[in-house]
């Protein structure tokens, strides 16, 4: 009863708040700022809601925006109360004691997460990533093909083809800085043939390769010229690795760099604990009673 009561209450103080935000009129003030709404002791000053009103809003939707803000500020309170009247005295205090412990783990975490930003070194040199990738190597199998290799796109018709075909697969220094200084005139390329493509990235950018009698161009290193009504691609492969092989560092380094990042993380931290016991033992700010 005491609960339906209270319910009723809540529904009549909703409704007649629904009325009032209809205007979205201030209605009254608190040590000198305005107050839009009252539950209770608590109030929500006009000031708090502006801060949360986001900017670039026209007259109209600022009306609409603070009017939904005021009733769901209300709603929250209103609830609150509603679930303190009524919730059992061994509930709210087993709730009280998960917000205490929330608090107190929000506040160690930022700490940490400070501490952690200013005294850890994010350096990982290359013999770092070699040694944590070899004791780590098993784990690197592929799940897809990853692909070395240079493609240039052009129109069909294109005219200095022979030119730019003995440049592509000669592909000496000269070669490509002169590929690159003519690359506005091709559909697409890329000449980076250092670097490992996942295939799908190949298949996105070399549509014609998706073709059943095409997909072997993409199993070994190979040349191949291949065109369609449209458009024509040069493409060398230079080295393929298959799926279930294992991924070569420099395709890795982002989550090797990680791995060695996360343990430097958690032995930092792990020592700071240490020492904050340590220290807090031997200034007597901690006692041990056995």
């Amino acid at each position: 009863m005491k609960e339906t009561t209270f319910v009723m209450k809540v529904t009549l103080v909703l409704g007649f708040l629904m009325v009032l935000l209809s205007s979205c009129s201030e209605i009254g003030t608190q040590d000198g700022s305005m107050v839009l709404a009252r539950v209770k002791s608590e109030v929500l000053a006009k000031s708090d809601a502006e801060e949360n009103m986001p900017l670039g809003l026209s007259e109209e939707d600022s009306l609409q925006w603070m009017s939904h803000f005021i009733y769901s500020w209300a709603t929250d309170e209103l609830l609150f109360d509603l679930a303190t009247y009524n919730l059992e005295t061994s509930s709210q205090q087993d709730l009280e004691s998960l917000v205490d412990q929330y608090r107190t783990e929000l506040y160690i975490n930022a700490y940490i997460e400070a501490l952690v930003d200013r005294e850890m070194d994010t350096v990982v040199t290359n013999e770092q990533a070699h040694a944590v990738y070899e004791e780590n190597k098993s784990s690197f199998n592929l799940n897809e093909p990853l692909i070395k290799l240079r493609y240039i796109k052009l129109n069909a018709d294109y005219e200095g083809l022979n030119e730019v075909k003995k440049r592509f697969v000669r592909f000496n220094d000269n070669d490509q800085s002169h590929l690159d200084s003519i690359s506005i005139q091709f559909k697409s390329f890329f000449l980076n043939d250092s670097v490992w493509v996942r295939g799908e990235e190949v298949l996105q950018s070399i549509s014609i390769l998706r073709a059943k009698d095409r997909l072997d161009v993409l199993k070994k290193p190979n040349f191949v010229q291949l065109q369609d009504s449209i458009d024509l691609y040069l493409v060398q492969v230079n080295a393929v690795l298959d799926r279930n092989e294992t991924a070569p560092l420099t395709y890795m380094m982002p989550t090797v760099r990680q791995i060695v990042l996360n343990q430097r993380k958690l032995n930092l931290v792990s020592q700071f604990k240490k020492d904050v016991i340590k220290d807090a033992i031997n200034n007597r700010t901690l006692e041990v009673y056995e």
